[in-house]
Order: C-alpha cells, then sequence, then structure tokens
C-alpha cells in the first residue's frame, strides 16, 4: 500500500454494500473523485436505471447454483487473502466466504 495509499488513491466499494446502499455509495465515489455531487435529477436517473450487468443472475439460470464442494475448495484457498484485506481495509464484510463455509 506504499505506492496507493487507502483512501487517497485508492477506493475499495463492495458490491453487497452498493447494492443495499446506492445513493451513499455513490456519493462516496463522487466524493472520493473530487467532483461535484449530481444533482437530485441525476442521481434518482442513476439509481433507478435499468441493472445492464445481469451475467450473474444469467449464469445462474444456465447453469445452476455452485457445488458446495466448490465454494468449500474456493473458500478455504482465499481465506488467507480475504482475511489480509479485512484487515488492511478494516471491514469484515471482506471475509464473506469464511462466514458462508462455517454455516
Amino acid at each position: 500500500m506504499k505506492l496507493f495509499p487507502l483512501n487517497k488513491q485508492l477506493l475499495v466499494v463492495r458490491m453487497e454494500k452498493y447494492s443495499v446502499e446506492m445513493a451513499g455509495t455513490l456519493r462516496r465515489v463522487f466524493s472520493f473523485l473530487d467532483l461535484d455531487a449530481p444533482t437530485e435529477e441525476v442521481m434518482l436517473h442513476m439509481l433507478t436505471k435499468e441493472t445492464q450487468n445481469r451475467g450473474d443472475k444469467l449464469m445462474k439460470e444456465k447453469t445452476g447454483s455452485m457445488f458446495p464442494k466448490t465454494r468449500k475448495i474456493l473458500s478455504e484457498f482465499y481465506r488467507p487473502y480475504n482475511e489480509q484485506l479485512a484487515q488492511l481495509l478494516n471491514d469484515d464484510g471482506y471475509l464473506w466466504n469464511i462466514r458462508q463455509s462455517n454455516t
């Protein structure tokens, strides 16, 4: 993080958080980029625009859910990296796969 200090040159946004807090997340991104906040009209347009990237939903329709064994293998492989990321960003939300694999 020497080259890209957190909160100065690098903003990490979790999709899960964006999905439930779209307006707040967009304001945070605009602020981070030192851009003027969008007008209420523009914000409303951004918040109500139909989702363009539906790849995950379409993929699930074609292939079904991930096999539990596959989820376990991936969770175990990525666990140390997710733990590092959660610690670095001070956000336990990145431990999602650890919580899921323990259920």
